[in-house]
């Protein structure tokens, strides 16, 4: 049996979020040929589902890993395990030092994202909102190649908050999202940090950083499922696109990195696939094919 492990956002979807026709039907065959395909995201599960439901993983025993290793979701049993979320006095601490960088940072939840705006983010957005002649009832939240953006597909409750005692839901992860240049600088100064003992920051798509605990990756999560399915390394095929799916690539000989990625392919540690808006997974699985 042959596995493949794909990143979502910059891998398997194009820039607008689609699945193409050419990459459903590539992993269905894939896997109606004995074969499992595994989605790891940054993203909530409930957010991954319907992509996973395209691809009729849960007709597969396919595998979810959400939040950059936050937990395992098993289509196999249904059940989703936990593995570590942010304490309450961690995002308390993370939130003062955060507000310096005069950004947006978001607190990931399970079915929501509470949105803090700097007051200068604040007025910027508010002014495309206009221009834009959004709904009021539009999200204030960033998105991977804009301003603003609409997730409630994944998300449904959405909210701005001024203070941490606002939020009412769990805490999965802290993203900060800018531009990428500015984004650079602050990863910088927080690994300079004494936060960066506890806590990874990793670019999880070109506008937005996320913080989690160092105690999960995707590597980490996905080595779980590897070692209950036994399978080989060489069997496994890993893609992806950002900084937080090193921790994944590393496991396998036969990882490739998108054409669209920015990760430093150091050595040439990594193949290459096809950009994401190119069907580079289902390429590369289709030649397994």
């Amino acid at each position: 049996m042959k596995v493949c492990v794909s990143d979502v956002d910059g891998t398997i979807v194009d820039n607008l979020g689609n699945l193409s026709k050419y990459t459903i039907d590539t992993l269905i065959d894939f896997q109606n040929r004995g074969n499992l395909i595994g989605l790891a995201s940054g993203r909530s599960y409930l957010r991954m589902m319907p992509i996973a439901k395209r691809l009729k993983m849960d007709n597969f025993d396919g595998y979810l890993i959400d939040v950059n290793g936050l937990s395992i979701y098993s289509f196999r049993d249904n059940k989703r395990k936990i593995i570590e979320r942010l304490k309450k006095n961690e995002i308390r601490e993370l939130f003062d030092y955060l507000k310096i960088f005069n950004s947006e940072i978001k607190f990931y939840c399970d079915d929501a994202i509470y949105t803090y705006l700097s007051e200068d983010i604040y007025n910027l957005k508010a002014k495309i909102r206009s221009e834009m002649k959004l709904p009021e009832d539009y999200p204030w939240t960033s998105g991977e190649y804009s301003w603003l953006s609409d997730p409630r597909d994944g998300y449904p409750v959405q909210r701005l908050i001024s203070e941490i005692s606002e939020i009412k839901h769990e805490v999965n992860k802290i993203s900060i999202c800018h531009e990428y240049d500015t984004l650079v600088v602050i990863q910088n100064k927080f690994k300079k940090s004494k936060f960066s003992k506890n806590f990874d920051i990793q670019f999880s798509g070109l506008r937005q950083i996320d913080i989690i605990s160092k105690n999960i990756s995707k590597g980490k999560a996905l080595k779980k499922i590897l070692n209950e399915l036994k399978i080989e390394d060489n069997e496994i095929y890993i893609f992806g696109d950002s900084e937080n799916d090193i921790s994944m690539l590393e496991l396998s000989e036969n990882s490739y990195i998108m054409e669209n990625s920015k990760i430093d392919n150091y050595n040439n540690q990594f193949y290459i696939a096809p950009s994401n808006n190119n069907d580079g997974v289902a390429k590369i699985i289709n030649t397994l094919l």
